[in-house]
């Protein structure tokens, strides 16, 4: 898909299956609210072309819970930036 010539057609069911995600992934069943009794952690990456992060509460030493996803994709100008500084805008970004 990031090749111009490539094909794709968004069908109903991709709709659907988008909007479940959506649904899913900001439900009670997958977040949790802060508790500021608990540790938090911020997980983050970067990659070429986007950034994204997690904040989660610690649970115990295998085990996190998240409060809140964030992601983004890069604009030109930050994609010129070196990997290093990628992964420090997604800190800053989280």
């Amino acid at each position: 898909l990031l090749d111009k010539n490539a094909r794709w057609t968004w069908t109903g069911k991709h709709e659907k299956a988008f909007k479940d995600v959506k649904i899913l992934l900001s439900s009670d069943a997958v977040l949790t609210h802060h508790d500021g009794k608990k540790p938090l952690v911020l997980v983050c990456d970067a990659s070429p072309h986007s950034i994204s992060a997690v904040l989660c509460h610690k649970l115990s030493s295998t085990q996190e819970i998240p409060i809140a996803f964030y992601s983004r994709t890069l604009s030109a100008t930050d994609r010129n930036y070196a990997q290093i500084d990628k992964e420090a805008l997604a800190v800053t970004a989280g």
